[in-house]
């Protein structure tokens, strides 16, 4: 799940298999040598959908399409499967106001330009005025986000709440998902997963030039809702609501990921029988 292979090592005892954490507009290893080298040492590479062969092609080289396998989203799977996760969130989070809707802050880190310490702080003063907040920071945020969290409920903000990243057993992402009724993020993978929804989706243009080369299906900027500083963030969430266009985010969903609603744990499972059984 982590692009962490090493080029020159010898995996020879190994079969050796990428499938990336998520699938961003960000280019593999920023574009660098060192991530074109990576891909390549891989027996094979699971496929989330054509968003990320497309990045890979993105790479200038031409793997063998043997190597490449259409899996999907392994997210999706418990998504589409557990009618409980909205219950399951509320309850760990103790949400106090269900009724109220929830924006859930997602944003990536500092390799994607990450909005999280520009913007969380903002957020969290003026989104509770009128909706739950929920703060999901990357991983490597965790701490600034938790801070934030805990500083925001010192100076008696209600209706913020702390998705911990780092316990994905209680706290993974697709619980959020669930639970929220609109989006803000800007360059993350979670994006595109958050498709899967059909809810809206709010993207803050964080600048970030080193992006993959997208067609308009691959790209969901191209069709979210925007947000700067010089707008009034409650006002860009509801204009969001009043305009979702969840048919369109259907078709990108389906352009950018393989068997929606197929099991692509199974479809991983099952070709990894296949390894087994000509060994």
């Amino acid at each position: 799940f982590s692009n962490s292979i090493n080029p020159k090592h010898d995996y020879k005892n190994l079969t050796t298999i990428f499938y990336e954490h998520g699938s961003s507009d960000k280019k593999y290893g920023a574009g660098q040598g060192i991530g074109i080298e990576k891909i390549k040492k891989y027996n094979f590479i699971f496929l989330w959908g054509d968003k990320n062969r497309q990045k890979i092609l993105d790479l200038g080289i031409r793997l063998a399409e043997k190597k490449m396998i259409p899996i999907g989203g392994f997210r999706f799977d418990k998504y589409l499967d557990d009618k409980k996760l909205r219950s399951k969130k509320i309850e760990t989070l103790k949400i106090k106001d269900p009724h109220r809707k929830t924006v859930l802050y997602a944003p990536t880190w500092a390799f994607g330009e990450g909005t999280l310490k520009k913007y969380v702080a903002q957020f969290a003063r003026e989104i509770t005025k009128e909706h739950n907040l929920i703060i999901r920071p990357h991983h490597h945020d965790r701490n600034y986000g938790k801070w934030i969290y805990y500083f925001s409920r010192l100076k008696g903000l209600k209706h913020v709440y702390f998705s911990q990243p780092v316990d994905i057993i209680n706290n993974d992402i697709l619980y959020d998902f669930a639970v929220s009724d609109i989006l803000i993020s800007d360059l993350s993978s979670v994006v595109y997963e958050y498709l899967i929804t059909q809810k809206p989706i709010v993207l803050i243009d964080n600048g970030y030039e080193n992006k993959h080369n997208m067609s308009e299906m691959l790209n969901v900027y191209q069709h979210a809702h925007k947000y700067d500083n010089t707008l009034d963030i409650n006002t860009v969430i509801e204009n969001a609501f009043q305009n979702n266009n969840p048919e369109t985010f259907s078709k990108i969903l389906h352009h950018c990921f393989y068997s929606i609603n197929e099991s692509a744990v199974d479809k991983a499972v099952d070709f990894i029988k296949t390894l087994q059984r000509t060994k």
